[in-house]
This record gives structure tokens, sequence and C-alpha cells, in this order.
């Protein structure tokens, strides 16, 4: 489908784009080194190599990536996407990705930020913990001439504050800037992060970004609506409500969900098989996580794995 694989210009072009260790305070944490928040490849200056990339696994940050020439063929939680040139992608932690093939002409710059960050970035935007709205999620758009090149120079202008000097209130330019970063991509997506009903303010929004953190944090343990309810101090099935009001999934939906994505992880990326990841679930057997598997996708552990071994 592509030609051959992206080859580096120099041998020792594998780096990323770092800045000096920098000492400043957010409103809400001190940093003492910036590249540890936000991450920047391209392959302009040959910092590094897609197939060398960050993206590679579960993800943890916030992915932006442009492509501006070539394409790159992407599996996302076991689905195949294929990115071609002036399209943007969006991916939010989470996400389970394997870079398949890499175009050899690819051109393309990449973004990668860390959650305190966005955090922060959504609330200047009035999304409140937007972050929870984001999860499981990737987006994927074609880019007119006018958004790509807005979005390039947005980069760029990133880009070089990054590596430069440091100064003071270098951290607030450099979220501005993101934050300008985030808006166009809002606006590329036509996706805007806010709940579908009530007020980001409401006790209902606190409860339902609780359950999506607790969740995220548990499901590997615990698969019952009635747990994450007792640990919220609720009823199940006003836990249901709440979670149909804000994303139009049910809180079961949400665990089974969120179990299959770590169950994904578990044997696509880290190699286990069906009895490792069914004890790393927590099921009493494999034929209950098996069974379990393939109500909620069609298709058995061991067919997934065998599929996933084709591809490889």
């Amino acid at each position: 489908m592509f030609s051959a694989p992206f080859e580096h210009k120099k041998q020792n072009a594998e780096k990323t784009a770092e800045a000096a260790p920098l000492t400043f305070v957010s409103d809400s944490y001190a940093v003492s080194d910036f590249s540890s928040l936000l991450r920047l490849q391209d392959s302009f200056d040959c910092l590094n190599a897609f197939s060398q990339s960050l993206l590679n696994g579960k993800t943890e940050l916030f992915y932006c990536i442009q492509i501006l020439q070539g394409c790159i063929s992407l599996e996302i939680n076991g689905e195949e996407e294929i990115v071609t040139a002036k399209s943007q992608l969006m991916i939010s932690p989470e996400n389970s990705i394997i870079i398949r093939e890499v175009s050899s002409d690819i051109s393309y710059f990449m973004i990668a930020v860390h959650p305190k960050i966005t955090n922060e970035i959504f609330d200047d935007l009035s999304f409140p913990y937007s972050n929870t709205r984001f999860t499981l999620k990737h987006l994927v758009s074609p880019l007119s001439e006018e958004q790509s090149q807005r979005s390039l120079e947005l980069y760029n202008e990133i880009k070089h504050d990054l590596i430069g000097p440091n100064y003071k209130m270098k951290y607030i330019y450099l979220r501005s800037m993101l934050c300008a970063l985030f808006v166009e991509g809002i606006n590329i997506h036509d996706y805007f992060p806010m709940p579908l009903q009530g007020k980001s303010e409401s006790r209902l929004y606190n409860v339902y970004c609780r359950f999506i953190t607790l969740l995220n944090t548990h499901a590997a343990e615990h698969r019952s609506v009635e747990y994450y309810a007792n640990l919220l101090g609720i009823s199940s099935k006003y836990l249901s409500f709440v979670c149909i009001s804000y994303s139009n999934k049910n809180a079961s939906a949400w665990i089974n969900e969120t179990v299959i994505q770590k169950a994904k992880i578990l044997m696509q990326i880290h190699g286990l098989s069906l009895t490792e990841t069914s004890q790393a679930l927590h099921f009493l057997t494999p034929n209950s996580f098996s069974r379990y598997f393939k109500r909620a996708t069609g298709m058995t552990p061991r067919s997934f794995i065998k599929s996933q071994k084709q591809n490889n």
C-alpha cells in the first residue's frame, strides 16, 4: 500500500525537541522540566522518524498529528486508520496505538501534551474537566489550505519558543500558544467537548467526572455498576442516569468499553495470552473472560490475538 518506510536523513537524527530545564510555577503545580509535559516531533529538521515516535503503545498524553505530505497507517484500539496528506489526527489518553506503515515521503508534525496542561487549557476555554469527555476518543479530519497553514504556523511558533532561551513567564506563553492550537483543532474537527445536558459546575457533572476517573483506575479489578455507585455514595440507577446525561452511554457501557480497551492493550501491546489477560483483569476463569470479550466485540480473545499476529 505504501512505499518504503521513512528513512532517517541523518544517523544521529533521532532526538526530540526538549526545553532546557525550567523552573516556574503554574496555577496548580510546580514544574522543573517542561519537556516532561510537552514533546514535539516533526520531519522538518529530522527531530525523529515517525517509526520511532512516542506514539506506539498506550497513550498517556494528548496527541495532535498533522500530515502535510504522504500518509501513515495506524491501528487504534484494534481498528485501522489511514491518515493522508492535509489531515489532522487528535488522539486522547487511554487509546492503544500501533504504527503500521509510514510512506517514504512523509512530512508531518506532532505535539504530545500532558493532561495537566490540557486540563488548564480546557479550564481557560470554559470546558471544565474536558479530559474526561475526550477519554478513548480519536478524531481525524481533512484540512483546508488555510487551516493547514494556520496550524503549521502555531506549531512552528511553539517549537521555536520551546527550544529557545528561557525567560520569565515562558510557560504562560507556551500554554497560550497551545490553547490557540487546541481552539484551532476544536474547529477543525467540529467537536466541542462540552456536556450534552446540564451545567459543568453541577453536582451531576462532578459525579460523572469522578466516575470516569475511578473507572480508569479500577476497571481491571471491578466491573459492576454497584461498585462504582457505592464509591460515589449514590444508587446504580442514578449513576447510569448521570452517564447518559453527559455521554449518551450508561454506566455499564462505560465499564464494558474500558475493560475491553484494557484487555486489548494487554493482548496487543504486552503480548499476554488469553489466560494471562483473564488473570490480569481478575476474571474467575479464561472461559468467563472469553464470553465477556465475545459478547462485547463479536469475536473471541483467541481470534483477536490471531488477527493481530496476522497483521504483524
